[in-house]
């Protein structure tokens, strides 16, 4: 956990409720983050008050507190450095306080004067999924992300928690996303539908984005990634859908 993590009270805090207790007992309270980033208000994401989330909660929360707020300045080397921040803590596996920086990332996406949308959106992206590259995403790696099963994060805490939180945030801004489909930028398009189909939900108005894309979509490497998606099929033996219990 890092040197001094005993004198941290948040991290104290931590692991009396996730190693010291049984974990699921802090589901819906205040250190589940995927209450806590239901509870914000969408008038509170659009006008990027990310204030109004409780990062001192949460391990590594203050930090990435300031890379959310960098992802906002005219500097794109400070967006730039905001978005590498948030990306750096899911590289150290802390998807609680990454999660919580989704709905930023998102509307930095769609802020076309950022330098650094792409990029933006592929971290929320990769909240839930793994970094998977070169951009667009082929047919055969476009459903794909893993099953979070049970994971910790470094502190100790509910990893699994953050990546559902991420889901559902997804989820949330899915017209946001949708919007995106139609952006001029092949990639930014192509990391929009990777992005949604990573969403809990909802999946019929997903699917239908994704289905309405390929019809128009000139790109004919975006067209095939697009291609299974927008028909659901589902190879055999297998659910293209992964770990997604909330698509059903």
């Amino acid at each position: 956990m890092g040197a001094g993590w005993q004198d941290d009270p948040v991290r104290q805090e931590i692991v009396r409720a996730f190693l010291d207790a049984d974990p699921l007992e802090q589901a819906g309270g205040p250190l589940d983050v995927r209450a806590v980033l239901a509870a914000l208000p969408a008038a509170s994401k659009d006008a990027f008050a990310y204030d109004d989330l409780p990062w001192e909660r949460f391990p590594e929360g203050p930090g990435t507190r300031d890379d959310v707020a960098r992802l906002r300045s005219t500097d794109p080397e400070q967006v730039y450095r905001g978005v590498r921040g948030v990306e750096g803590q899911l590289a150290n596996s802390y998807w609680s306080v990454a999660a919580m920086a989704v709905p930023f990332l998102l509307r930095a996406a769609a802020d076309p004067r950022n330098r650094h949308r792409g990029y933006a959106l592929e971290t929320a992206a990769w909240t839930v999924r793994r970094p998977l590259a070169p951009w667009p995403e082929t047919r055969s790696t476009l459903l794909r992300f893993d099953d979070p099963g049970w994971r910790y994060e470094p502190s100790g805490y509910f990893g699994t928690w953050g990546i559902e939180a991420a889901r559902d945030a997804l989820a949330a801004d899915a017209d946001l996303l949708t919007a995106l489909l139609d952006d001029p930028v092949p990639g930014i398009r192509a990391a929009a539908a990777y992005t949604l189909v990573a969403a809990s939900g909802p999946a019929d108005r997903i699917c239908a984005a994704l289905h309405a894309q390929l019809r128009t979509e000139a790109d004919s490497v975006l067209r095939a990634g697009l291609l299974l998606p927008s028909v659901r099929q589902e190879p055999e033996g297998e659910d293209p859908w992964g770990a997604s219990p909330s698509w059903e």
